[in-house]
């Protein structure tokens, strides 16, 4: 093997090694820009998810008048905001969102009971919000299973598996609530 040989080996190993390590950067950018996608997606999710807590908070002061009962609600929903302000994973979030449909319904319940409220413009207007946040919320928890969806098919898929695994790109978890049956 002569010297120009192997010059044009060596010029060929360079180019192979410079296009692996662009492939590289260029695959842990687009993981890092998935990864980041999804987790605001998540920061908008439970955004919305305290706007419930407080829509559900003003609902308790307006049912205060009709009820004794509302004290256990309020104490559903100050728990359903401490998981939800500690909530470390999605999980977390997802049971914060689950605690607080079910003082919804619990409060639901109360508000049955008293004709008049349902009346209350104020009661209208805050069922009115309410339905709005609660489908507001489904989109965006849809939209973060997109992303999460797409973030998770990057860090699966092959070759970005690889380089994924390497650098700690984990699975995230899909934001998934209990029926309402």
């Amino acid at each position: 093997m002569n010297l120009s040989t192997l010059y044009i080996i060596l010029r060929v190993l360079a180019v192979l090694i410079l296009l692996v390590l662009f492939w590289a950067w260029s695959l842990y950018n687009q993981l890092v820009r998935k990864r980041n996608q999804y987790l605001t997606d998540l920061s908008d999710t439970n955004i919305q998810i305290k706007r419930k807590a407080e829509l559900i908070d003003r609902l308790i002061s307006l049912v205060t008048d009709y009820s004794k009962h509302e004290k256990n609600t309020y104490k559903g929903v100050a728990q359903a905001r401490s998981t939800l302000n500690n909530a470390k994973s999605i999980t977390g979030s997802a049971k914060a969102e689950n605690m607080l449909t079910e003082t919804l319904r619990s409060l639901m319940v109360v508000i049955e009971a008293y004709p008049e409220l349902k009346a209350n413009e104020n009661y209208k207007e805050l069922r009115m919000d309410l339905k709005n946040l609660e489908d507001k919320i489904a989109d965006y928890r849809e939209e973060y299973n997109r992303s999460v969806q797409t973030y998770n098919n990057a860090v699966q898929l092959f070759p970005s598996v690889l380089l994924a695994s390497i650098l700690g790109f984990k699975d995230a978890e899909l934001f998934q609530v209990k029926s309402s049956s």
